[in-house]
């Protein structure tokens, strides 16, 4: 039979063991107090949780070096310490030169700048078949390599027989000069009256700088026979509030077909079209409407919601 005397004995000995113990912790602290507190700064704290003065325009989203501090206190001990550099630990990108590109074919038009174009073969890009794979690049153009991914070139200038390409990275352009091959150039070029000459739009989008695309027509012909079902098979999408207002303010993109024609015009998943040419896509139906009733654009303006920061998309039409 237990005895309740040993019982209370036991309880009361762990009792003024854990007091003991609490005394301990709260002893070592008053010793090393002025040693604990010298990592924190007090006033950057306080200025981490600051509430935003009025009329700021400080959003939820503040600059990343408010939250360093906490970083750095790594209170659970979990953050295993990292270099600070992000970029130390990226594979540099590989390097590109005049060996790594070809120069077909070049329309040189010196009454009509924008119409000069190059055919450029990516040299990294061997086909067994007779079509020479490459693509016409204009003046100003961007485009990325296939054989050396992650590198993009610019085509700074073109000439009757030379080409001057420079990698986005760096500051001196290189030169490519013209090769013997011969390709099929029927229709390049295009007339459109007196002194006036259009270049043909390529058959698949393509960028020509960051934020504005080439519909080709292929893809234009595509999307314009498309019905609304089709058109949702391919983009799905949902309307998007404000998280404040609670106001629809566009549509949400929450998947994308993969290889769809959508795919090519630069919209990526959780992408939020606020208007097309001003017009609110509050409403996808009404949205799809208006653009079926506009005639001939040549070019649309896609504003979008992207990672929290508003940005527009241009894209140029081919003429019909």
């Amino acid at each position: 039979m237990v005895s309740y005397r040993l019982v209370r004995f036991v309880l009361g000995l762990g009792s003024v063991l854990a007091f003991c113990g609490l005394g301990w912790i709260l002893f070592d602290y008053l010793q090393n107090k002025a040693t604990l507190e010298a990592r924190l700064d007090y006033s950057a704290l306080e200025r981490t949780f600051r509430v935003p003065d009025k009329g700021s325009l400080e959003g939820h989203l503040k600059d990343s070096v408010r939250y360093r501090l906490l970083h750095e206190m790594n209170v659970t001990g979990l953050v295993k310490a990292t270099d600070s550099g992000l970029g130390t630990h990226l594979p540099p990108p590989p390097p590109v030169g005049p060996e790594d590109l070809e120069v077909r074919y070049i329309q040189f038009v010196p009454e009509a700048p924008a119409s000069t174009c190059a055919y450029l073969v990516d040299s990294g890009n061997f086909s067994l078949s007779d079509v020479v794979t490459g693509d016409f690049r204009f003046l100003g153009e961007v485009f990325e390599l296939e054989s050396k991914p992650g590198v993009s070139l610019k085509v700074e200038a073109i000439r009757k027989e030379e080409v001057d390409l420079r990698v986005l990275t760096e500051d001196e352009p290189f030169t490519v000069r013209t090769g013997e091959d011969e390709i099929d150039t029927t229709g390049l070029l295009t007339v459109g009256g007196v002194g006036e000459f259009r270049p043909v739009p390529p058959k698949k989008t393509r960028t020509r700088e960051p934020g504005l695309f080439e519909v080709g027509i292929d893809d234009f012909k595509d999307m314009s026979g498309m019905e609304e079902d089709q058109i949702l098979a391919q983009v799905r999408m949902r309307r998007d509030r404000d998280p404040v207002t609670q106001e629809v303010r566009g549509l949400r993109i929450q998947g994308l077909g993969k290889d769809s024609v959508f795919a090519r015009q630069g919209l990526i998943e959780d992408d939020v079209i606020l208007s097309v040419n001003g017009f609110p896509a509050s409403d996808r139906s009404k949205l799809l409407k208006h653009l079926r009733e506009m005639k001939n654009p040549t070019s649309l303006e896609v504003d979008v919601l992207r990672f929290g920061s508003r940005r527009t998309l241009t894209y140029q039409l081919p003429r019909r």
